[in-house]
């Protein structure tokens, strides 16, 4: 390592200030004490380190794409390139494999299938003996070039500052030591902090929230490093507590874009010989932008005509669903016309990416602010054309006591696996379908952290509708295989001989809400703490016992409280759940694979629900969505399946097949079918079949509201779909119109209709 003296002597070495060093070496690193000085102080140093070359091997982030859930782990590499363009190179010279809790390949004792660098890695559960494979991730190593800056152009050449290669996050303080300790782990900040801190960290710096270094506390430090982040424990401190610490990361300088500095072959002066001459300068702006990035369109919801001018993130969010990431980076604002903030003199009382901005006119000089817009940074995969991932729809709570709490925290709960932890955006309608903007209620909470909170007593007539939520999830939600978790939990407490949540004793207290045979357990603290990161020693954890802490193999005698959950097969969680059959109308023969609910709806009347409220999709033999690596355009329960082949590496989608959950009236209703109807025909405007003429025309022939229409050619009895005309109207409560204006180059087809009822002795049946 070597050492220079800081700003106010920068490049001198060590030996021309005459002071008198500590330590000076590569296993502790470099200290000056102000006590050894003559004169009471050392000068400031910087320090630098000369690795092994290997240190700066090219390896990429770590990548988890699949779980095991499904036939296995296949963490292949041409899923992963189709998955993450540009972050793995063409030809990987070695691949690397770890399970995700980081224990080696080795230690599982799993049988691999496949583990090279042409085709990645393959775990088989029909090859284990336990029948499922650990989880894996893996990350590969590549050329140095790799991992290099952009080499420099002839004529404009673009070079990274040099005070600009280091690359650290802001501080981040998300704990505090009043309860278990002070856990600054990275899992945790990744989670809170989307975006703002780079996958795998190179180093990291902590201190106090008082800016004292960790050596001056005296604490006992569990954790420090770029995997785990920063734990400090009490219970390993003599005075019982740890200090309260804040933490940042250094990240890759890639995580950081760089502001440039341009430079051109141009003769700067009266010599004619041209030479490279920094022409043009930019420093770098001390806000780092990071990569993968975009900025979202001009926002402009309120004027300062009232209290002033309010650009908050949380109105923004409602007014503009689904056109702002959840959690911004940055922030920008300029007047309407485009002019800076600093222009305009104003005081601005608020301006972050968690807030908003907010300008009062109550703080202004002039008595009003100017009016003013705002944009975002956002992470690219918010823009990226994703299949949307939308949940069911969640009715909770109505507002009979103080009001309607859909709140996050508790569907969660109550929904187990159905809801992903942290949603993109939320949505909220009335049970009856209408927009929470046509009922007038003032709405406390409305995003993504808490849900959606409405009070009674913020109305005018001290009452809320009665409404109900969906979240949308990131795309790898709905692409996962589906997994049958429990419910958390918590039978006993550490209050007598230690925390015994058993497997036959909760069965026991919780009949028919645990599988006979679970398949794994996961076991946390009731405050969300893993157990694994506790300390306690377990005396079991596994699928047969359950899990038990003995207080009398703690050092401090005491087990922490705990909570459990297990994982069952997914038939426990749908034993008897309305699913409808398998269908496989397309193949991917044509343009691709279209499974799309209204051809289904229209193919097969009466066997899909109007409103499925899950969606499952499996290639026809039977394999995950997930295991195949196509990149799916679309799947959700209001427009079906659809993969494209264009969108894939191969050119050429799998063969899919879906199914529809539906609610449990759709199966407990019996459909009986009227005759069919043929009331028009297309030779003025078209072909009308509307249930308000057929009433008249055949009386007392057609239930109050049918649940379901079918329509089908007089000739050759073809679904509309198969015909491949537009219609105007296709109801079961409105009948059905084909316009021959809406038609290319010809005439409808002449078309006849039934309708599907609740099932009555007199009714025809099918």
């Amino acid at each position: 390592s070597t050492a220079d003296p800081g700003p106010n002597h920068r490049g001198q070495p060590v030996y021309s200030t005459g002071d008198i060093i500590d330590t000076s070496d590569t296993v502790t690193g470099f200290i000056c004490k102000n006590s050894l000085q003559t004169n009471g102080r050392c000068s400031d140093y910087q320090v630098r380190f000369l690795c092994p070359p290997k240190f700066f091997d090219c390896w990429t982030q770590w990548f988890d794409r699949d779980d095991p859930s499904g036939p296995g782990d296949y963490e292949t590499l041409s899923a992963l390139h189709a998955e993450y363009p540009g972050k793995i190179c063409a030809n990987p010279l070695q691949i690397q494999v770890l399970t995700t809790a980081w224990h080696p390949v080795s230690s599982t004792g799993d049988i691999i299938d496949t583990s090279d660098t042409k085709i990645g890695f393959i775990c088989k559960n029909s090859d284990q003996k336990k029948g499922r494979c650990s989880d894996y991730k893996v990350r590969f190593l590549c050329p140095p070039e790799f991992c290099a800056p952009t080499t420099q152009l002839p004529k404009s050449i673009t070079t990274i500052a040099p005070w600009h290669t280091d690359c650290w996050t802001q501080w981040f303080d998300r704990d505090n030591p009043s309860g278990p300790g002070d856990y600054e782990t990275l899992s945790a900040l990744h989670a809170e902090y989307p975006g703002k801190i780079c996958a795998n960290p190179l180093q990291i710096q902590v201190l106090t929230t008082a800016w004292h270094p960790v050596s001056s506390t005296g604490d006992i430090i569990d954790t420090s490093d770029t995997v785990t982040g920063f734990i400090c424990k009490n219970s390993l401190q003599t005075n019982g507590r740890c200090s309260n610490y804040q933490v940042r990361f250094q990240c890759p300088p890639e995580f950081c874009a760089p502001t440039t500095i341009t430079t051109t072959t141009t003769p700067c002066s009266p010599i004619t010989e041209p030479r490279l001459k920094p022409c043009i300068i930019t420093r770098p702006s001390l806000s780092t932008i990071p990569l993968n990035t975009s900025w979202t369109q001009w926002f402009d919801r309120d004027n300062p005509s009232g209290t002033g001018d309010w650009e908050t993130l949380a109105a923004l969010h409602q007014q503009y669903p689904g056109k702002i990431c959840a959690h911004p980076l940055q922030i920008q604002v300029l007047t309407t016309g485009g002019l800076p903030v600093s222009s305009t003199g104003n005081v601005i009382h608020k301006s972050d990416p968690l807030t908003g901005f907010v300008c009062k006119n109550s703080d202004q000089t002039k008595g009003k602010c100017s009016d003013f817009r705002v944009r975002f940074l956002c992470p690219s995969e918010f823009f990226a054309p994703n299949p949307d991932c939308w949940t069911q729809w969640f009715d909770r709570d109505d507002p009979a006591g103080s009001g309607d709490w859909e709140t996050l925290r508790n569907l969660l709960e109550e929904y187990p696996g159905m809801i992903c932890p942290n949603p993109v955006e939320i949505q909220a309608q009335t049970t009856a379908g209408h927009c929470v903007s046509t009922t007038g209620d003032v709405i406390h909470k409305s995003d993504t952290v808490t849900g959606f909170v409405c009070k009674n007593s913020d109305q005018q007539n001290n009452m809320c509708s009665d409404y109900r939520v969906r979240f949308r999830c990131p795309p790898k939600f709905c692409t996962r295989a589906p997994v049958c978790w429990t419910g958390w939990f918590n039978r006993d407490d550490p209050i007598g001989s230690g925390d015994w949540e058993t497997l036959n004793e909760l069965k026991r207290e919780n009949p028919g809400k645990i599988c006979p045979k679970p398949l794994q357990i996961e076991a946390q603290t009731t405050a969300g703490e893993p157990a694994s990161s506790t300390g306690d020693v377990i005396y079991k954890y596994d699928t047969l016992r359950g899990f038990i802490c003995k207080n009398c193999e703690q050092e401090n005698k005491k087990c922490r409280d705990y909570k459990v959950r297990f994982l069952c097969p997914l038939d426990f969680c749908t034993p008897s759940r309305c699913y409808t059959e398998w269908f496989d109308r397309d193949d991917p023969s044509g343009s691709g694979d279209w499974e799309t609910l209204f051809a289904l709806q229209a193919e097969h009347p009466g066997r899909v629900c109007n409103r499925p409220v899950q969606i499952q999709v499996e290639t026809v033999s039977g394999d995950s969505m997930a295991s195949t690596g196509n990149i799916i355009t679309t799947v959700d329960v209001t427009k079906g399946f659809i993969c494209k082949n264009s969108a894939q590496l191969s050119g050429k989608c799998n063969d899919f097949r879906v199914r529809f959950l539906c609610p449990q009236e759709f199966c407990d209703q019996k459909v009986c079918w009227t005759r069919w109807f043929d009331r028009d025909d297309p030779l003025d405007s078209g072909d009308w079949e509307l249930l308000c003429d057929l009433r008249k025309l055949y009386p007392n022939e057609i239930c109050e509201t049918p649940l379901y229409i079918d329509v089908v050619t007089v000739d050759t009895n073809s679904p509309i779909t198969v015909t491949g005309q537009a219609f105007h109207i296709y109801s079961p409560t409105e009948g059905f119109a084909c316009r021959n204006n809406d038609q290319k180059g010809c005439l409808c087809r002449d078309y006849k209709v039934r309708f599907g009822c609740a099932c009555k002795c007199e009714i025809y049946k099918n």
